[in-house]
């Protein structure tokens, strides 16, 4: 119906996040420069806050096809897991198969495997979707990460 009347090909409003339809407002366009620089500047944990909506997924979808060259990454969508299935699961995303049973014979796999990307020029991203919902340990507390100035 809407196709006709607004002269579109492609559905607009998926079920995945498309990079293609991403609206580069003044205010997406510098997260996307800030995502992009803090991956290609390694600068370790970055956290992307907003309302349900506003279109983070898109954002990071956008930054990856960008650095597609460059990123060798995962993407952690279930974080009810407990930490050793996290650890097997974030292995797998990342193509590894670990073959280790305990949780710490996965995570030196897992830091081998990094050691070896960044040793060859290769950044590795590791994306969490609702990290919100991340606990620690085998507790229900959640994590909570602030940004700021510490003084």
């Amino acid at each position: 119906m809407y196709f006709e009347y607004f002269k579109i090909k492609k559905e607009p409003f998926s079920a995945t996040p498309d990079p293609r339809f991403l609206y580069r407002s003044p205010r997406h366009q510098e997260a996307l420069e800030r995502l992009n620089a803090a991956v290609s500047m390694r600068r370790g944990v970055t956290a992307l806050v907003g309302e349900p909506g506003l279109g983070k997924s898109t954002l990071i979808r956008t930054m990856l096809s960008d650095l597609k060259e460059q990123v060798h990454f995962a993407w952690l969508f279930n974080t009810t897991l407990n930490s050793t299935e996290l650890l097997r699961y974030i292995c797998r995303d990342f193509g590894l198969e670990p073959r280790g049973d305990d949780k710490g014979q996965v995570l030196m796999e897992l830091y081998t495997f990094l050691i070896d990307k960044y040793k060859n020029g290769i950044n590795c991203v590791l994306i969490i979707d609702e990290a919100q919902n991340l606990s620690r340990g085998s507790g229900r507390n959640p994590i909570v990460i602030q940004s700021g100035n510490c003084s």
